[in-house]
C-alpha cells in the first residue's frame, strides 16, 4: 500500500514537473545530485 502511494505521488510530481516547468525539474535534479 505504501509503495503504491509513493508511486502515485511520484507520478503526480513528475506530471506536474513536465507540464509546469521542465527547467525547474532539471534544477531540482541538479540540486538533488549536489546533496547526494
Amino acid at each position: 500500500m505504501a509503495a503504491e502511494l509513493t508511486y502515485a505521488v511520484e507520478q503526480r510530481l513528475r506530471f506536474i514537473g513536465f507540464v509546469g516547468s521542465p527547467a525547474r525539474m532539471r534544477a531540482n535534479t541538479a540540486l538533488h545530485r549536489e546533496q547526494v
